[in-house]
């Protein structure tokens, strides 16, 4: 059982294809101001503000489900510029924000709805606990399977007891030809993961964002205490 406390790191065996923090420290730089820098690129900045703001209003509604309300302290990890940690902060909730680009967290901070700090998610050590952690369309961005596991170790490790870890994933590409910034998963391999560390799945919803029309699936965890 791996210990709340647990603040692995990748081992010296750990390569990637391609260097993930040059990649998307480049992708914000080009597109800083633009939702497309971790939107869909395919997708026009108008479309992709309607993208974001679906996921911010399903968040803040599964938040009020779980009895979360204003007040609550949460961490977005894998925040990007921080386009939905703005529109939670904007809702009521305390937001933090965790990203590996420099260039976003200097973006979102602009605006000072919320704290941000750059770090990867498999390292970075917040110094404090949140009742909620949030990943949302980000873990499938984690190329290296043992980064990985890290990175669900490390998120576990900054939720408190009785709190909740929040995943939004893309299951439905499991299997399917990658880029090389994206590593598809399935959803039993979470499922292994998250019962490694403790953690009780207490919801699974598939959804489809708007303009996009692929499925996402949404999955709540609770640590328990």
């Amino acid at each position: 059982m791996i210990t709340w406390g647990e603040r692995q790191t990748a081992g010296s065996g750990m390569s990637e294809p391609f260097d993930t923090k040059e990649y998307w420290e480049g992708r914000h730089a080009e597109l800083c101001g633009d939702l497309r820098n971790v939107g869909n690129r395919g997708l026009t900045p108008e479309q992709n503000a309607r993208l974001v703001t679906a996921k911010a209003v399903r968040v803040a509604n599964l938040l009020g489900t779980l009895g979360y309300g204003p007040g609550t302290q949460a961490l977005d990890a894998g925040c990007g510029a921080g386009a939905c940690t703005r529109m939670l902060a904007d809702g009521g909730f305390v937001m933090a924000g965790i990203d590996v680009s420099p260039t976003a967290i200097e973006d979102g901070n602009r605006d000072g709805h919320a704290t941000y700090r750059c770090g990867t998610l498999h390292e970075f050590i917040w110094g404090d606990s949140f009742q909620v952690v949030l990943c949302l369309d980000v873990l499938f961005h984690v190329v290296d399977d043992q980064a990985w596991r890290d990175s669900l170790a490390n998120l576990a490790g900054h939720v408190l007891p009785g709190g909740h870890l929040i995943i939004i994933e893309f299951f439905a590409r499991y299997g399917q030809p990658t880029s090389p910034h994206v590593r598809w998963r399935s959803q039993p391999m979470y499922e292994e993961r998250t019962r490694e560390l403790g953690l009780q799945l207490e919801q699974v919803e598939t959804f489809a964002y708007p303009e996009e029309g692929e499925t996402k699936t949404l999955m709540v965890l609770r640590r328990p205490g």
